[in-house]
């Protein structure tokens, strides 16, 4: 059984994974459209998996900013 953590931390290796390789290639060949697809998955799964390894069950949804609502 995977746990939180284990979770988290595959969502976060995947987040690198996509800037450090996708990102970066996109933006190297001026691709700008794909530069800003990229950047938005970086920062969902990388909210996401900060919010599992907190053990935060987050919406099942793109965006997660309203679990980050202050009132």
């Amino acid at each position: 059984m995977t746990t939180d953590r284990e979770l988290g931390e595959r969502f976060l290796k995947e987040a690198e994974w996509i800037f450090e390789i996708d990102l970066k290639n996109a933006l190297r060949e001026e691709n700008y459209n794909i530069v800003v697809r990229r950047a938005q998955e970086v920062v969902e799964l990388s909210l996401k998996g900060c919010l599992r390894m907190l053990g935060i069950d987050y919406p099942k949804v793109h965006d997660v900013g309203s679990v980050f609502h202050v009132q």
